[in-house]
């Protein structure tokens, strides 16, 4: 169930603004301009600040911080992400580390993991 959604997050948010980040970025996007963003790059620093619907890290070596999103996809290697994920959280790519909490302590995100040696976590 969790392959056709991460391959439709892009279309998804195709109502609002969408933002790609490239290789060797340092950047800060808000949420308030754009709806999805792709971390199709490597060896970038993304912080995200306000609700997400979706973000996806296909590229290798970024590093993210968001506050919140509905989906978060990693498909990607040796990322590492600090997120709030509401319902969807995907790791497809190997060696990743995602720090996620839920917003709503009675709700947990739906977790899962198809990749090698990724460390998924839920923030203390």
């Amino acid at each position: 169930a969790w392959l056709p959604v991460i391959l439709g997050l892009g279309m998804a948010g195709s109502a609002a603004a969408n933002t790609s980040v490239g290789d060797n970025q340092t950047v800060t996007i808000d949420c308030a301009k754009d709806g999805y963003v792709d971390i199709g790059g490597n060896d970038s620093t993304v912080t995200i600040v306000g609700d997400r619907y979706a973000i996806v890290i296909a590229g290798n070596r970024n590093k993210l911080v968001a506050s919140t999103t509905t989906n978060l996809g990693v498909s990607g290697s040796h990322n590492s992400a600090t997120v709030t994920v509401v319902e969807h959280l995907f790791v497809l790519g190997d060696d990743n580390a995602v720090t996620w909490k839920p917003r709503d302590p009675k709700k947990p995100p739906e977790v899962s993991d198809g990749g090698k040696r990724n460390k998924v976590t839920r923030a203390k």
